[in-house]
């Protein structure tokens, strides 16, 4: 599922492509992907706008348009979007299809159809409704820390719960966790202020160097351990075979030898 590099990658793209032109068409392939919208009101909502500016909060990509209204996009587990030239590049599993004045197209693809796509007027109302907990990358170490502190599950847990810190998937908690040398099962009253000073630090070095990388895992430091997230894969800090267990039904990835549980 595209975590908040994968969507700050998607923010930037569309920033260097896709702001400033004229929609003279827009289509909504399948209505499953609309979030409180009918097929008809998005496309003529967005036909003869342009979008103007581009925002992001954990994992929600928020696109303003020339009408004041911001156009709201969630990934889903295959979500992502292209901007194109040739219609015969349209990706396959395209939802919504924009054309551009300048004859380009945006595509919005999800094969699972568990992305959805919204018009909306307030972004910071829509943040609200939703219970979205601040952004990992703009929380200040003071919030993430109390935010945290009052939780009584598991670490893995509690960095992915949305409510409390916003952006952290699946994949970045087992990277997080990996770098700050504990346990995905730990209890959060187990952690101590240096626990949470570490995971803080790693959090932001490891989101700045995924998001440099544009997300390519092959672009990453060889000691992450998200290029190793396999059946048979190794601690990239040592030659011992990284363990594979369930937090909450979520498949997780850590080393016995420097993620020692308390």
């Amino acid at each position: 599922m595209p975590e908040l590099p994968d969507v700050e990658t998607f923010k930037r793209y569309i920033d260097s492509t896709s702001l400033h032109k004229t929609i003279e068409k827009a289509q909504v392939m399948n209505k499953k992907i609309l979030e409180e919208i009918s097929k008809n009101n998005l496309e003529q909502g967005l036909q003869g706008t342009r979008f103007v500016e581009s925002d992001r909060h954990g994992k929600y990509l928020f696109l303003k348009t020339t009408e004041n209204q911001w156009m709201v996009v969630h990934f889903g587990m295959t979500g992502f979007v292209k901007y194109f030239k040739d219609e015969s590049d349209k990706p396959n599993h395209t939802r919504l299809l924009l054309r551009f004045d300048n004859n380009y197209f945006f595509s919005f693809a999800c094969q699972r159809m568990l992305g959805k796509i919204g018009l909306i007027q307030n972004k910071e109302d829509y943040i609200e409704k939703k219970g979205m907990g601040a952004d990992a990358l703009e929380v200040s170490y003071d919030l993430f820390e109390e935010k945290l502190k009052k939780r009584r599950g598991m670490a893995k847990s509690a960095l992915m719960n949305q409510s409390i810190i916003s952006g952290i998937g699946n994949i970045y908690a087992d990277e997080i966790l990996f770098q700050s040398g504990i346990h995905p099962k730990t209890k959060m009253n187990q952690l101590t202020e240096n626990d949470f000073q570490t995971m803080y630090q790693k959090m932001q070095e490891i989101f700045d160097i995924a998001i440099k990388a544009k997300v390519d895992t092959d672009e990453f430091p060889e000691t992450y351990i998200i290029p190793n997230r396999t059946k048979d894969g190794l601690c990239p800090k040592g030659d011992k075979k990284l363990k594979k267990t369930k937090v909450n039904g979520r498949t997780t990835y850590f080393c016995p030898v420097h993620q020692d549980k308390k």
